[in-house]
């Protein structure tokens, strides 16, 4: 989603060859970088999501649902292919090329589904669906090793 860019860039002037230096840099992360990324966007993003799911669903307008399963899938989408270490061909096909990797958390094919199809309008049928895949998301990410949260604060 974000290293595109780097990958095949178009330069009018580069006499340092600077972008082939980027390319090989976006071409070899570690796998700790992978590591890193994937912790973030587990507790920056999916668990944020996870949150406002549930106060939209006890307390908000059901019309912010939608937008929330897209995400979603979308950021679940970003973390398949950072665990299994592939780019996607383009950000139009993120959503059916992440279907296609392995080990995909439980409830996220559901949600993709659900997106990519349009059917979105049932609030009770999104929540569930989002329930499912963070369940099925917390179970991954211990069985994988990743930290979707840390110990509170003693005080």
């Amino acid at each position: 989603m974000t290293h595109g860019p780097f990958f095949s860039p178009l330069s009018l002037y580069d006499p340092k060859g600077f972008f082939p230096k980027l390319k090989e840099a976006a071409e070899t992360p570690t796998k700790e970088d992978f590591r890193h990324a994937i912790n973030e966007v587990l507790v920056g993003e999916m668990y944020e999501f996870v949150g406002k799911l549930r106060n939209v669903s006890l307390n908000g307008s059901h019309t912010y649902l939608p937008y929330l399963a897209v995400e979603f899938a979308q950021y679940g989408a970003m973390l398949v292919g950072l665990h299994n270490q592939k780019l996607f061909s383009t950000g139009s096909m993120v959503l059916p090329e992440a279907l296609e990797r392995p080990s995909r958390p439980e409830g996220f094919d559901n949600v993709v589904r659900m997106v990519m199809s349009g059917e979105l309008a049932e609030p009770s049928k999104i929540v569930a669906a989002c329930e499912n895949f963070w369940n099925g998301l917390v179970k991954w990410a211990s069985t994988h090793g990743y930290v979707i949260s840390t110990k509170r604060i003693p005080f």
